[in-house]
């Protein structure tokens, strides 16, 4: 969901505190923030520019409400850019992207900043490919899926997964 910067406002206004830390969780929410913080008067709000859900839940697992806004909002941005995370979806139309050939209905994998990472008929393995074009030796990899995935397509991505990255931990959530 996006939110408009009025929206966003209401909500520092209703939160009743003076400070407050805004995770857009979406590149397209980032400027919206900003300008939510720029009306919230009387109030220090910090924005931790999270792109992406992963992001959101690694800066919030950072904060330590012992600490100043300042101080969490540093932590918490740090984590978020610790995570590297990927959208598997299928291409609109046909298109060349980044060099790339793409056709109507292609399983497409594509960064936070909308990077084709990769592309092919199966997003699986798609997915999989996506993972090394990171160029990551990852520790965690979290399978989200959602609306149009089964729950024994997101346990065979998590086993090709496991194969492609045998030192990692995979889990999968719905």
């Amino acid at each position: 969901m996006l939110f408009r910067s009025g929206e966003l406002l209401a909500a520092l206004r209703d939160a009743g505190t003076v400070a407050a830390i805004l995770l857009p969780n979406d590149p397209n929410v980032v400027l919206a923030a900003g300008a939510a913080a720029a009306l919230a008067e009387g109030m220090e709000v910090r924005i931790v520019p999270t792109r992406t859900m992963q992001e959101g839940i690694a800066a919030l697992l950072a904060m330590d409400p012992r600490l100043a806004p300042d101080e969490n909002a540093d932590r918490m941005e740090r984590a978020a850019g610790a995570i590297a995370s990927i959208a598997v979806t299928e291409a609109a139309r046909e298109a060349r992207i980044d060099g790339r050939r793409l056709r109507a209905g292609q399983a497409i994998a594509v960064d936070p900043h909308d990077r084709i990472l990769a592309a092919g008929e199966d997003r699986l393995t798609v997915a999989v490919e996506a993972i090394t074009e990171l160029g990551l030796d990852p520790e965690l990899v979290t399978v989200h899926y959602g609306a149009g995935v089964s729950p024994r397509e997101g346990m065979l991505l998590a086993e090709r997964i496991e194969r492609a990255f045998p030192d990692a931990a995979v889990e999968v959530a719905d």
